[in-house]
């Protein structure tokens, strides 16, 4: 027999979970509210990716696949990744510094706190299922359409290699699509698709070439360039702009206008960049790793001050171009 002491605690499990539903639901509006707030927005500096005109004849036979559905679950997914808020920071500094106009605070602080909200794993699962009920299988349609419509196989890889492959890439540029661009997803992602297997074909095949017999292929492997004695070979001028990038780093952190968590990472990276034979980090996520240990900073942190040392080395990097080309003039 029930006692109404156990049908009281039933009533009140009962109150507490619809309650924490109702939170949960509340959240999410809100979340979602910030996202579509800021995917309204955009960015106004992003370099478009010319959609391919054939990739655009393709997406005449889409519909089978890639459908209304799919368009709406990347944006979906854009507004659960934090990535992509991520990005919008980096691309909102750089064209701020670029047109030399004053940083939007209040802008960037919902960039913040929508990345930072991305960043917990509930929201991280829901992303996860977007893409595993909604976006998985049109994108594997998709880039098994571009390797047959285009003949884009690889010589000695097998069809499954060079698809998961190409499926892989186009997942990790999923933050670089712009909804607010008025470019279909199928288009963008097509085209970024069809770039990259055409440029692994085409090193592939280069690779293949260079690697022939040289007496069956004299006329060939004699009409290769070569660095003549006094010119600046490409890992000469890389060393050179890797030393010319941790000078300024160090210039710009000595001058301590930057954020305290600006020059902790600016420090870190300066001693990973000077250490790196001993070190031996060349992997993003080692890299990573280190710059947190040092700092200890928290992630989001980590990846604003990141973003701003992005953009001081692009400037750097194209200042460091032209004026090596100017002294080769």
């Amino acid at each position: 027999m029930k006692t109404p002491s156990n049908k009281n605690n039933k009533r009140a499990d009962k109150k507490n979970n619809k309650d924490i539903s109702e939170k949960d639901k509340t959240q999410e509006l809100k979340f979602k509210e910030a996202s579509n707030e800021i995917l309204s927005k955009g960015v106004s500096n992003e370099a478009p990716v010319e959609i391919d005109a054939l990739i655009q004849e393709l997406e005449k036979k889409r519909k089978a696949y890639w459908t209304e559905d799919t368009e709406a679950a990347i944006i979906d997914y854009l507004t659960h990744d934090f990535h992509f808020y991520n990005v919008q920071i980096e691309k909102h500094l750089e064209d701020c510094q670029k047109n030399k106009k004053p940083v939007n605070e209040q802008y960037l602080e919902k960039l913040r706190r929508a990345s930072s909200e991305a960043s917990s794993q509930s929201v991280i699962n829901a992303k996860d299922k977007i893409y595993r009920d909604r976006i998985q299988k049109p994108l594997n349609k998709l880039v098994e359409n571009i390797i047959f419509n285009f003949k884009l196989f690889r010589p000695g890889v097998d069809i499954k290699t060079t698809h998961n492959d190409c499926v892989g890439f186009v997942y990790g540029k999923f933050s670089n699509f712009n909804p607010t661009k008025n470019t279909k997803s199928f288009s963008y992602f097509g085209t970024v698709a069809k770039h990259y297997l055409q440029n692994e074909k085409k090193d592939l095949d280069k690779s293949i070439q260079i690697n022939q017999d040289y007496d069956n292929h004299r006329e060939e492997a004699d009409s290769y360039e070569t660095t003549e004695l006094g010119q600046k070979s490409e890992l000469e001028t890389s060393y050179t702009l890797f030393k010319h990038v941790i000078n300024s780093i160090e210039a710009e952190l000595n001058k301590g206008h930057l954020s305290d968590n600006d020059m902790k990472v600016g420090d870190a990276i300066i001693e990973i960049f000077k250490n790196h034979e001993a070190i031996g980090a060349y992997n993003k996520n080692h890299i990573y790793q280190l710059i947190k240990e040092s700092t200890g900073l928290q992630t989001k942190d980590i990846t604003y001050s990141l973003s701003r040392f992005r953009v001081f080395y692009r400037i750097l990097k194209q200042d460091f171009i032209k004026t090596d080309e100017e002294k080769d003039d």
